[in-house]
């Protein structure tokens, strides 16, 4: 049975968030406010990401059941000065405008640590949240510039649901939402970021998981939805159909059509056979040794054979394996995870205590 090297890969991402020297203790993040250096701006992408790259690496830390080698809670401070007050959402970094990216990522940061945000702060968020939404169209906007994409709608969605505030979404709004991510669906079963688009793995799961948070999930062409997941699962027989194929293994699921399998759409496509209950479908085992055989030297996870790893694809390969496990027949009784929730991409046992 393959599984992860825990201390490697709980060791790549505190690595992004403290810098630890080889056989010495880590230090302490004085009030949480750890200004990344150019090694871990290079983990996490860019800097007006840093607050989602947290996010990734407490993640995995929760996952692996290692919260205490990062505490969620060192991280608050810091989430607290990427809060805008003007409108009550959060930017990816501190100074940087309110966006639902970021401010979802703050509230999974927040949920991690166990920390409910007080009345006045929660109203704020919320009705940030509410106005990125179009009362007439359905659409999602990202920020105060009005942009549609149903990734801005998923964070939007589960935002909500984490802050315990869906209900302030009527019935009626709820349908023309709805109504509006199914237009998203192309002729090929997948979803796009906006009508017409191309389908791909990440705005797929966005709809997915937003339907679902919206319980109209009964509303989704699942017969050509689920031709479309069937196409993104590679198998063994497909190695030689395209030049890239043999360097591949099966078990792994890619994003568009002709793309090679890549770690994150583990995630991205094997929540979406979670969510709509299709798990009898996959190769447990297979999509398991998929994305730990990815793992790096370094403990971080990779996107494909012969890449570097990075903190981006090391949550989401580590996310996709604690969400399959449950549903394997795994002999293995001595592995040490949580389960994760396929529409959060959180421990199970966090939203228990959200809301």
């Amino acid at each position: 049975m393959f599984w992860f090297d825990v201390e490697k890969v709980v060791g790549f991402v505190v690595g992004f968030a403290k810098k630890v020297q080889e056989g010495e203790e880590m230090s302490e993040i004085e009030e949480g406010c750890l200004l990344p250096s150019e090694s871990e701006l290079l983990l996490c992408g860019v800097d007006h990401m840093y607050l989602s790259g947290i996010y990734y690496a407490l993640n995995v830390c929760a996952l692996m059941k290692q919260p205490s080698m990062l505490s969620a809670s060192l991280f608050i401070p810091l989430v607290e000065k990427c809060r805008n007050d003007q409108d009550g959402g959060y930017g990816g970094n501190v100074g940087f405008p309110s966006h639902v990216l970021y401010t979802f990522s703050a509230l999974q940061i927040m949920a991690l640590a166990g920390i409910t945000l007080v009345e006045e702060d929660v109203s704020k968020t919320v009705d940030f949240l509410l106005q990125r939404i179009n009362a007439t169209t359905g659409e999602i906007y990202g920020d105060a510039f009005c942009m549609p994409d149903t990734r801005f709608s998923y964070c939007v969605l589960a935002g909500l649901h984490l802050l315990g505030a869906l209900e302030r979404v009527d019935e009626s709004l709820r349908d023309r939402i709805a109504a509006h991510l199914l237009c998203c669906q192309g002729d090929d079963g997948g979803f796009g970021m906006t009508p017409f688009a191309e389908s791909h793995g990440g705005q797929t799961f966005c709809v997915v998981a937003s339907l679902s948070i919206l319980g109209k999930l009964d509303k989704i062409d699942k017969n050509s939805l689920h031709s479309w997941l069937q196409l993104r699962s590679w198998k063994k027989k497909e190695k030689d159909e395209f030049e890239h194929g043999p360097a591949e293994k099966a078990g792994g699921f890619h994003g568009r059509s002709c793309k090679p399998p890549d770690s994150c759409y583990s995630w991205w496509i094997g929540a979406c056979f979670v969510i709509l209950g299709l798990m009898d479908e996959i190769c447990i085992e297979e999509a398991l040794e998929f994305v730990v055989s990815l793992q790096q030297p370094d403990g971080g996870v990779a996107p494909r054979e012969g890449d570097a790893s990075d903190l981006f694809h090391t949550q989401f390969a580590v996310a996709a394996a604690c969400m399959f496990l449950p549903y394997g027949k795994i002999e293995e009784i001595n592995i040490q995870y949580e389960p994760c929730d396929p529409r959060t991409c959180l421990p199970k046992y966090v939203l228990n205590h959200v809301g």
